[in-house]
Formats: C-alpha cells, structure tokens, sequence
C-alpha cells in the first residue's frame, strides 16, 4: 500500500511539472504592420487585380497565434454623400451602391477574405488557420482586392500576436521521457494488480 502512495505521489508531480512546463506560454507579444497603400483603385470583374504584402520586422517564423487585418476603404466620393445625407433619393451613395470588391487574405479561400465586400466600409478580419500557417512558414501575408468600380484603399493594418520564440521549441527527449514514465507507471500498476489477484 505504501508503494501505491509513491505512485500516486510521482503521478502528481509529474502532472505539476507539465503543468508549469506549459503555463510559461502565457508570454505573447504584439506585431504591427502598416502598410501605407493611399490609391484609388478600380476595376471591372476584378481585373485588373490589386495586391499589396505585409512583412513582419522582427518576426520569428513559427511564433503567430491569432491576427487581425484592417483595411482602410472609401468611396472614392464619400465627401459627396455626406453632403448629400439628408437627400438619399439624389445621394451618389445610392447610385454607386453597385461597387463591390473581394477581399483574398494569403490564398484564395475566403475564409479570411470576403468575396463580397462594400468598399464604402473599412474591412476588419481576424486570419483564420490558413493564413497563419502562411504567416508562419514566410512570415509575409498577401492581400488582394478584386475590383468591381473605383474606390479608395487607405492605409492596410496587420497586427499579429506572437508567443516567444524559445517556447516554441519543445525538447523531444523530455516529453518522450514524460510519455515513456506514464507508460512504465501504467504497465506496472498493471502488473500489481494482476499479481495481487
């Protein structure tokens, strides 16, 4: 009986120990990327196609957990509706509702994109899977606009939230250590039981 409270002593440490080898991951930083796009874009069916890339400075590949991109979009007249707020029937926002752009974040996918989208509203997404797998293997995201009418792009936001690098690297012989003990502890609790039977 004695030696059954050993095991269940070890058991617990060992599941205290992984406890805290994991909880250090809390760690997370924040990476901000803008870029400053500024131009009228237009097109018809998307073509022709607009792109721009992110490149993350100071970026270690492999370390993304979550990210969100925002794009700055106007019409190309919005200073005309709103002086025409009051009138829609006459409003030039009326008559441009038409204008529609697809948003394409890394692949073509639209998990993170948007294949309809108002360009007279900012575009705001979180990356999904996909696009942090790109995020972390190239450490660029690419995003393109397929255009149908003319607006404007304004500045293009990437903020990612990473975790430290040196947690990323998880120490193989450790964890083959940890698997081949609970294993050991299995296998001979098994043992004693059929023995004591």
């Amino acid at each position: 009986m004695n030696f059954m409270k050993k095991i269940r002593k070890l058991a617990l440490a060992m599941a205290a120990g992984t406890v805290v080898l994991f909880s250090s991951a809390a760690n997370a930083d924040v990476i901000t990327d803008v870029e400053e796009i500024d131009q009228r874009v237009s097109g018809f069916l998307g073509f022709p196609s607009f792109s721009w890339t992110h490149t993350l400075e100071g970026f270690t590949l492999g370390t993304a957990v979550s990210g969100e991109l925002w794009i700055d979009m106007r019409d190309d007249e919005r200073d005309l509706c709103v002086e025409w707020a009051g009138f829609p029937f006459i409003s030039p926002c009326v008559q441009r509702a038409g204008e529609v752009t697809s948003v394409i974040v890394g692949i073509i996918d639209f998990l993170d994109g948007e294949l309809f989208h108002n360009p007279n509203f900012d575009f705001l997404g979180d990356l999904g899977p996909i696009s942090l797998l790109g995020l972390n293997t190239t450490g660029t995201l690419t995003v393109t606009l397929l255009p149908t009418g003319d607006f404007w792009v304004g500045d293009s936001v990437l903020t990612v939230t990473t975790r430290d690098a040196s947690e990323v690297q998880v120490s193989e012989p450790g964890t083959l250590a940890l698997l081949g003990l609970g294993l050991a502890g299995i296998g001979f609790a098994t043992r004693r039981r059929k023995n004591a039977a």
